[in-house]
């Protein structure tokens, strides 16, 4: 990701994450997916690469045995903070009631980029009357064994 940053800025980039669910509260991400080739930067947002990024997807689930699924997405905030806008909160509320994602817990990472990159985590919870409120996500690194 932060290559990625690097790279596209000053304009946005960003692409999907993909894991599993270790239990009911946490996510394993294994794999971070790039815009793709043909993707669209500009500062204020991106256009991703959808065929590139559905193959990607399609290839990790097949070969993880089915095990390995879309857990959200991310994207870059190039000289502002790593908060999500109004559109970031509409994109999760968006993916977490499209039957199509099967993703009810969607997250997202956003890098910000003040004086250096930082990395914030979001995701949806359930709210006052059935709507979904967007919230920050815990975020642990940890090695592999």
């Amino acid at each position: 990701m932060h290559e990625q940053a690097e790279e596209h800025k000053p304009d946005e980039t960003g692409g999907l994450l993909l894991g599993y669910w270790a239990n009911d509260t946490e996510a394993v991400l294994t794999e971070v997916i790039g815009p793709g080739p043909d993707a669209r930067h500009w500062p204020t947002g991106f256009a991703p690469d959808a065929a590139y990024q559905e193959a990607r997807l399609a290839d990790e689930y097949e070969r993880s045995g089915r095990r390995i699924e879309y857990l959200g997405d991310w994207h870059t905030h190039p000289g502002a903070a790593a908060v999500p806008s109004r559109n970031d909160k509409g994109t999760l509320r968006r993916i977490a009631r499209d039957p199509e994602a099967r993703c009810a817990r969607p997250f997202m990472l956003i890098m910000g980029e003040r004086e250096r990159w930082q990395l914030t985590a979001w995701t949806v919870k359930p709210h006052w009357r059935w709507r979904l409120a967007v919230g920050p996500a815990r975020l642990r690194a940890f090695e592999p064994v």
